[in-house]
């Protein structure tokens, strides 16, 4: 779950269009200006029990984080529903913005360190719709529905909107906010308040002017940061990745100037205020318009997958429950290897740069998107749905079943990427005895070299035993 104490927004909440005389005053308005009618338009998102500015940041980077993890889940999740997903364009470009939304999440991880803060790589699990989210974590193949969604979520302010757009955008957003309960709301203003709290004072700083007239607590920012020889050994990179797509940044976070700066580029690509050409916003009204222009083949594959072993009362539920028995399988082991990612993740930002280890536990990242999220992902999109099922019917898909609790420190993390490893070994086993489909011989091979590089590493052998 992410964040665990109560936010609440400050200020008043006009549509989330800003209709009538707001809407209709000159596209010339200043950024300023746009800032404080999003402001004005979504509240200033609030921690009520947070004591300190300090506190008060943690959390809503916290919450950050979670919907930067969600919103690159559900964007992976439309991607894979292509039936050519790896060569059709446009599922290239959701996956492009899916790793950017990485690069967004690893950014905020630097951001934590800066405070004193360990990182945060949890997410909100499925449940009922929190005033947290931009919008419910749905998991849906890609539609006209969802890139309208997609729109809603990324757009810049309205003010931003270059005029000749604003009408199809609004209608876009109509659309979005038609299928979601509460309207599809932003995320930016969660940015700007973070943005306000790393301030040293009341007054404009770095790339935005943000000031108390625009309903910001005054006197309300961080004392201090950690000092910089302590945060930057922990500091990770865009470099560190590999980043193989466009406009991949992961900004390092040693002094208010780097915060203002970090903070900046992840409003101007996506979830805030600014619109830059590289833009979410921009990637995803272009493949609106050319899903509605000529709609691509989509594959059947279910909303909301579930694994659960029991028939669900509700009909449209139990239609996306998953009982091939194949696929359920292929379906628990990858549970299991996105448990494990976010584990070795854990590991990788939670160990300095100068220990050897840290490298590997990278590698053992980039190999394990690459394969055990990827491929898998993959193969059981191409598996029945249903015991019976036909192979050209309604298709399985990963459920992306978000772990209850992530391990803390580092000798509770391997402890736990150990016995997720026995785990992984114990399926692809079986697996190996059950499934001859073309090509799974070669991806079980690859999944078991990966753990038996973990199960041999001096890391896991010095793990101590379970108690």
């Amino acid at each position: 779950m992410i964040g665990t104490k109560r936010i609440s927004w400050v200020g008043s909440k006009l549509p989330a269009m800003m209709k009538g005389a707001a809407a209709e005053r000159a596209p010339t308005a200043a950024r300023e200006e746009a800032t404080h009618r999003l402001l004005e338009a979504t509240g200033i998102p609030t921690i009520a029990e947070a004591t300190t500015p300090e506190e008060e940041a943690i959390e809503l980077l916290r919450i950050a984080a979670g919907v930067e993890h969600a919103l690159m889940v559900q964007y992976l999740y439309a991607a894979f529903s292509f039936r050519d997903a790896r060569h059709d364009s446009f599922a290239r470009t959701i996956r492009t913005i899916a790793e950017q939304e990485m690069a967004h999440f690893a950014t905020v991880q630097n951001l934590l360190r800066a405070l004193g803060a360990e990182p945060f790589l949890g997410r909100r699990n499925d449940g009922p719709p929190s005033e947290l989210d931009p919008l419910p974590f749905h998991l849906e193949p890609a539609s006209r529905v969802a890139l309208a969604k997609y729109v809603a979520l990324e757009m810049p302010s309205l003010d931003l909107v270059a005029p000749e757009l604003r009408p199809e955008v609004e209608a876009i957003v109509a659309e979005a906010n038609d299928a979601v309960p509460g309207d599809v709301r932003r995320v930016g203003a969660i940015y700007l308040k973070i943005y306000w709290l790393f301030q040293e004072g009341d007054g404009p700083e770095g790339p935005l002017a943000l000031t108390p007239a625009m309903g910001m607590p005054a006197g309300w920012h961080i004392r201090a940061l950690r000092p910089r020889d302590e945060v930057m050994p922990y500091q990770t990179t865009a470099a560190e990745w590999r980043g193989s797509v466009p406009n991949f940044y992961v900004d390092p976070v040693g002094d208010r100037a780097d915060a203002f700066k970090a903070l900046h580029r992840i409003m101007a690509q996506g979830e805030g205020l600014l619109d830059d050409d590289d833009s979410h916003f921009h990637a995803f009204l272009e493949g609106y318009r050319s899903f509605v222009a000529a709609p691509p083949g989509i594959l059947p594959v279910p909303t909301n997958p579930s694994l659960s072993t029991e028939p669900h009362a509700d009909a449209e539920r139990e239609q996306n429950r998953i009982t091939h028995p194949l696929a359920r399988l292929w379906a628990e082991l990858f549970d299991i290897r996105y448990h494990m990612l976010l584990i070795i993740l854990g590991l990788s930002l939670s160990t300095p740069t100068s220990d050897p280890a840290r490298e590997t536990y990278v590698n053992w990242s980039l190999e394990e998107m690459k394969t055990g999220i990827a491929r898998v992902s993959q193969h059981i999109s191409q598996l029945p749905r249903k015991e019976g099922g036909a192979p050209d019917g309604d298709r399985a898909a990963p459920a992306w079943s978000a772990p209850g609790v992530l391990p803390s420190g580092r000798n509770e993390g391997l402890q736990r990427l150990r016995e997720l490893t026995a785990r992984s070994e114990r399926l692809l086993a079986r697996l190996a005895e059950v499934d001859q489909s073309l090509g799974v011989r070669s991806l079980i091979a690859n999944l078991r070299r990966l753990d038996s590089a973990r199960r041999e590493g001096p890391s896991l052998l010095s793990v101590l035993p379970v108690a």
